[in-house]
């Protein structure tokens, strides 16, 4: 049986009393401890199990359960916003090939370049979707800390070393979650102008 993290439930909790299942899915499997790409479908169950019990949800598990299938697809690159990804029999917020090509890193600069390759001409279907110029900050936080497989503390000082030593550069302050670019796509695109 798994053990759920009382301050995932918690973090949960805060999003409201409604959450969407791919959100819960992708806190999960960020913030739960495990060494592999995803979650097994046992640790959702029990975080289903765990929201259950909390009177302030309306999570009923075989719902939950079924809405995970519903989501759950074996593509290998972007399928939508909503979508889950099988990873080696886990379920994952990312596709397969991002595992594949990033898991365990904090390179930042080499997650900016992998998901604007990625969702080039695609961004309606990559997690978190995306517009304008580079990669928004929350979900390149987001990203490196799943796929890279830890705490979103680490991977925002990965991203504030990869700005530091000039690698990336943050796009206009105008937007909170403004895009993240590697410095010399930038520094190209501007000589262009």
């Amino acid at each position: 049986m798994t053990d759920v993290d009382e301050g995932v439930v918690d973090e949960i909790a805060e999003r409201g009393s409604n959450p969407l299942i791919e959100e819960v899915a992708a806190l999960v499997e960020r913030q739960h401890a495990h060494d592999e790409p995803g979650v097994s479908r046992e640790t959702l169950d029990a975080y289903a199990n765990a929201l259950a019990a909390n009177s302030e949800f309306g999570v009923d598990p075989e719902e939950f359960a079924t809405a995970i299938d519903e989501r759950l697809t074996g593509a290998e690159r972007g399928a939508g916003d909503d979508a889950l990804y099988n990873a080696d029999g886990r379920i994952s917020a990312y596709p397969p090939r991002w595992h594949a090509e990033l898991g365990g890193s904090t390179d930042v600069a080499a997650y900016v370049s992998f998901v604007e390759r990625e969702v080039a001409g695609h961004e309606s279907d990559a997690p978190g979707g995306g517009a304008g110029e580079g990669v928004p900050e929350g979900q390149l936080v987001d990203t490196v800390a799943t796929v890279g497989r830890v705490e979103r503390e680490r991977a925002n000082e990965a991203l504030e070393d990869a700005r530091a030593d000039g690698r990336i550069v943050e796009g206009p302050g105008q937007h909170p979650d403004g895009g993240e670019e590697l410095a010399d796509e930038k520094a190209d695109r501007s000589d262009g102008e």
